[in-house]
């Protein structure tokens, strides 16, 4: 059952958060999204076109993808709220998909590719998400936080670097390797404080 359709005791229905995962193709979205999930009770694999049922206790949860996106709605603040996370499609060509997930998001995660020769691509997508948000109007505004993904790689740049490329506006930012979950803890409960 979708948690965000569940009524506490009171009978009130919980406050629905979303937060997309925006960034580059091959960047880590997915496996950020596959760890969260494992977090959870789900099974630490994604498939395209299939919903996976999460047997957590009390934890009642789902994950999903498909046409180019995944999600997985957790509970958030003991049951009073459920957050939505989705994963945008990294492939360029898919700017309209991109910006029609973004519409209405409480919490943007850019989760950026360490690697050296990932940054042009790291580029065009945060020059896309900040046309992105300016269109939106400052009525909806949206946290931003910075996921740095793939540290554990050899060709990584330093993230005083990155830092500097990616983060003039000063973001939060964690590193993170999502593939053994590292940082990933750190970089959700950021995610969750912001939304509060």
């Amino acid at each position: 059952m979708n948690p965000a359709a569940e009524r506490d005791r009171a009978g009130n229905l919980p406050e629905v958060r979303r937060a997309v995962l925006y960034g580059p193709g091959r960047g880590g979205k997915s496996a950020t999204l596959a760890a969260w999930a494992g977090m959870f009770g789900a099974p630490a694999a994604l498939a395209a076109s299939r919903t996976v049922e999460l047997q957590a206790a009390a934890l009642p949860s789902a994950v999903a993808s498909g046409d180019g996106f995944e999600y997985l709605t957790v509970p958030a603040d003991a049951q009073r709220s459920a957050l939505h996370l989705l994963t945008t499609p990294g492939r360029l060509s898919c700017s309209e998909e991109r910006r029609l997930l973004l519409r209405g998001a409480d919490a943007v995660v850019f989760t950026a590719d360490s690697r050296g020769w990932r940054q042009d691509a790291n580029l065009i997508l945060l020059d896309e998400l900040g046309a992105e948000l300016a269109a939106a109007g400052p009525g909806d505004r949206a946290a931003l936080l910075l996921q740095y993904n793939h540290r554990d790689d050899p060709e990584a740049l330093p993230l005083a670097e990155l830092e500097a490329l990616l983060n003039p506006v000063g973001w939060p930012s964690v590193p993170t390797v999502a593939t053994t979950g590292e940082g990933l803890p750190d970089l959700l409960a950021l995610l969750l404080a912001r939304l509060r």
